[in-house]
């Protein structure tokens, strides 16, 4: 029976996911500064101060996907592995490219103008331990993968100041990107042909807007973004894990020795294990 919401949910065209909005409408303005950290950290009136632009955008991402003009040639399962791949990246490259339009702004910005590393540093900042170079450790992680999912991304974009039409096409041709786990060799070759049919597309609006030299130069430095996205994206969820090994191992852990002979059942990412091996990150 679930499987069968899903595929219905693959394989139709609507845009029945934006009525989800309705459950995460924005609440009064606040700054960030009147709001407790630490509620929003513990997920505490959450809903009261921030709205969910995390789903938000994520829900936009899924909903242009399902758009593509290729997406219906698909089969259900290459759908599902598109979606499963390529709908974070979008949201990614969605949020940071609208944060770079905001003046002054160095970090990912949501649009009620608090920024998610605030929250994410006082969590960090609340943690104590004995052994000073483990704490040093985990800091020098943590300051590693905020610079990638917070900083690079976004200045990269202010640098190269993309304007509304090439973040359009953009996002188009990432969307296509055919190079993932478990599609078809008919689901990639749709979608290798989409992306080379939008690829050209774009080399002649910048040679037309540019010039033929300046906009093959454009052009190879818009293409090169891909790799900056999904650096980030990966970045995103290494710092999610990293928060959650923040939120429940340290309450009564205290030491990495600790943390390690707390976790011997559990299925711990590698990352994790890494984290608390290398020395500088």
């Amino acid at each position: 029976m679930f499987k069968r919401k899903l595929d219905d949910f693959l394989d139709k065209s609507n845009n029945n996911l934006l009525n989800l909005y309705k459950k995460f409408e924005p609440g009064p303005p606040a700054s960030v500064n009147s709001i407790e950290l630490e509620d929003l950290m513990e997920g505490r009136n959450l809903n009261k101060h921030v709205p969910s632009y995390f789903f938000m955008d994520l829900y936009l991402a899924i909903e242009l996907i399902r758009s593509m003009p290729f997406y219906e040639e698909l089969s259900i399962s290459d759908k599902k592995y598109l979606l499963l791949n390529v709908s974070m990246m979008i949201r990614t490259f969605d949020s940071n490219y609208y944060s770079s339009l905001l003046q002054n702004t160095q970090t990912l910005t949501l649009p009620n103008n608090s920024t998610p590393i605030l929250m994410l540093n006082n969590k960090i900042n609340k943690i104590k331990m004995r052994d000073e170079n483990n704490s040093l450790i985990f800091l020098n992680t943590f300051e590693h993968l905020k610079r990638i999912a917070f900083y690079s991304l976004l200045q990269t974009l202010k640098h190269l100041n993309i304007n509304q039409n090439e973040f359009v096409i953009l996002r188009s041709i990432f969307i296509c990107n055919w190079d993932i786990p478990n599609i078809s060799s008919q689901g990639k070759i749709k979608m290798k042909n989409s992306a080379e049919l939008y690829s050209k597309i774009f080399l002649k609006y910048l040679q037309t807007n540019k010039g033929d030299l300046e906009g093959v130069k454009r052009y190879s430095d818009l293409m090169f973004l891909f790799n900056s996205i999904l650096a980030t994206t990966k970045a995103e969820r290494e710092m999610y894990l990293f928060k959650e090994l923040i939120e429940k191992q340290f309450k009564n852990v205290q030491t990495i020795n600790e943390l390690k002979e707390e976790q011997e059942d559990e299925k711990l990412a590698p990352f994790v294990y890494s984290c608390l091996e290398i020395k500088d990150y």
